[in-house]
């Protein structure tokens, strides 16, 4: 998966369950009201977490088969959250 890619997942994407991914998401949607200087630095690091979080979930997955579904708490504004990311631009490619 190419860096744009990620990043097309991190912002316009939503869970219904607050998995690391949801919680990277909404790092990603606070780094986005913070200073220039940092904002680029920490996207970068969230997109790094994000591709690790994903490997992760993979093998975990691998490991147990019979993942519990309820695991993850439920993420309550989903809708919200999907609706705001949604209307973002595209990124670059």
């Amino acid at each position: 998966m190419s860096h744009w890619e990620v990043i097309e997942q991190i912002k316009r994407q939503a869970a219904p369950c607050r998995t690391i991914c949801e919680v990277l998401r909404e790092l990603w949607d606070l780094s986005e009201v913070t200073s220039e200087d940092l904002r680029e630095e920490m996207q970068a690091r969230l997109v790094d977490a994000y591709v690790m979080a994903k490997k992760m979930a993979r093998k975990l997955r691998e490991y147990k088969h019979q993942w519990p579904e309820d695991f993850w708490q439920a993420n309550t504004d989903y809708e919200e959250d999907l609706r705001r990311r949604s209307d973002r631009p595209r990124s670059k490619t």
